[in-house]
């Protein structure tokens, strides 16, 4: 699925059929030498199980429904055959146990005191303190929420930050910052 599974029932992507791989890829993470087959950086974005409501594999109007249940992506989905090895993924509108957070109840992540003495440089990261505000920001499907520390809602005060919700139309997502 090139540009992962649509997290909203209005939109459907691209999946393709690829070849089956054997099972001990499910938990290899690391680059494949350039010149060999799939070279490029491999990732697990995700995994978990998942349940099969439907499976009707026909070369033409094949179908398939499933629950996913991972750490990352929940929900019912549907696979629709358009040609050979293409197919539709569409969220479904009926979702069961469906994980939803409430904006309102998120908290921006504040700075901690602590140490970074015998970490490893990959074992920790800082973010700088800028002179800013600290804001959640909420940017769903083309609208979008600011806000502050203390819970007061002050979008109406950073009318540049509007542009989000247009750069991020086909998503649902939070950001955590100064501004």
């Amino acid at each position: 699925v090139p540009k992962n599974l649509p997290d909203n029932t209005s939109v459907n992507h691209l999946a393709i059929h690829t070849e089956d791989h054997p099972l001990e890829y499910a938990t290899f993470e690391g680059a494949i030498p350039s010149g060999e087959y799939g070279a490029g950086k491999v990732i697990i974005w995700d995994s978990g199980t998942y349940d099969t409501e439907k499976f009707h594999d026909d070369p033409h109007t094949g179908e398939v429904i499933v629950n996913l249940h991972g750490g990352r992506i929940s929900g019912r989905y549907a696979l629709i055959r358009t040609n050979g090895d293409r197919w539709l993924a569409h969220r479904l509108k009926n979702q069961k146990d469906q994980k939803v957070f409430e904006f309102d109840n998120l908290a921006p992540m504040l700075a901690t005191h602590g140490t970074v003495a015998g970490l490893k440089a990959s074992q920790w990261a800082f973010e700088g303190k800028w002179d800013g505000y600290r804001l959640l920001v909420e940017a769903d499907h083309g609208a979008v929420r600011l806000r502050s520390r203390s819970g007061r809602d002050v979008t109406a005060e950073y009318p540049q930050l509007r542009a989000l919700a247009e750069d991020l139309a086909d998503h649902h997502v939070v950001l955590d910052g100064e501004a």
